[in-house]
């Protein structure tokens, strides 16, 4: 299994800095979710008009870029949201072609008050067009664990009603378990098959019945399971830590987080 991070985790830093410092820990790539002053990456010339001398970059320091993570979903709300999800969604294929990445993310969506049945509907036919904007590209999607498809086995539904070469499981290990009460087993029954690229991160359940980020293994979330379920079940993609500095500015600065989630998370895959 190979590591790398999210640029969520360093929000302030530019390229050269980010890649010269994954290369020194010994990261295997990086995930590119925002740059600089930009959560969308269509919105910079580096991922754009400028993504040629950004590929050299990430090749030059020994890296490959492991995914391209956008802010589309799969459930809209509206003719709306549905036109312009798509229409982003076609921007990150170019982006990721053009990094040789092989996967682009996307989440589920918050459904608010929609019914479950209508929302899976609603999911899988944007998906579909999703799938069918893939025609000619090289990447591939990955939908997340996230908003109400933290439930596994409703993510897998999705997955299950594309039914689709072309879309696969981005297991957020925090998320399931942290929101919908999963076991580590749990989850991977449902999704194992499907999981192609994960997220990592570790927390502390607070009283209110939320949660605390903590830098991994200072946490509870059972991660030595998670890692041997997917050493058991034949992973061999990429562990990425997702630590989301540009979400929570109180988190450690990546000076912290970047070289303690490598050491840590050795230290796990030696364990296991």
């Amino acid at each position: 299994m190979k590591l790398s991070f999210t640029s969520l985790g360093c929000p302030a830093w530019d390229l050269q800095k980010m890649l010269s410092t994954a290369k020194t820990l010994g990261y295997d790539g990086i995930d590119f979710r925002g740059y600089l002053t930009e959560v969308e990456l269509y919105k910079r010339p580096e991922f754009t008009s400028g993504i040629k001398d950004t590929l050299r970059m990430v090749e030059k320091n020994g890296l490959e870029v492991s995914a391209v993570s956008s802010s589309v979903k799969a459930f809209s709300k509206n003719d709306e949201d549905r036109i312009k999800g798509l229409s982003d969604f076609k921007e990150y294929v170019k982006i990721a072609d053009g990094l040789n990445c092989p996967y682009i993310r996307i989440f589920g969506g918050g459904i608010g008050d929609t019914p479950s049945e209508k929302a899976l509907q609603v999911a899988t036919e944007n998906v579909k067009a999703m799938v069918k904007a893939l025609s000619g590209a090289r990447a591939n999607i990955i939908i997340e664990t996230h908003d109400e498809w933290t439930d596994s086995s409703k993510l897998r539904a999705i997955v299950d009603n594309v039914a689709s070469e072309r879309l696969f499981v981005l297991w957020d290990v925090h998320h399931p378990y942290r929101m919908n009460g999963e076991t580590p087993a749990q989850t991977w029954k449902n999704i194992g098959d499907k999981v192609r690229y994960t997220h990592f991160k570790d927390s502390i359940g607070t009283a209110d019945g939320k949660h605390k980020y903590t830098l991994l293994g200072k946490g509870d979330v059972p991660l030595k399971e998670i890692v041997s379920c997917l050493k058991k079940g034949g992973y061999t993609g990429y562990l990425t830590l997702e630590w989301e500095k540009r979400w929570h500015a109180e988190l450690e600065e990546p000076e912290v987080s970047l070289p303690q989630y490598i050491e840590e998370m050795r230290k796990i895959l030696k364990s296991v």
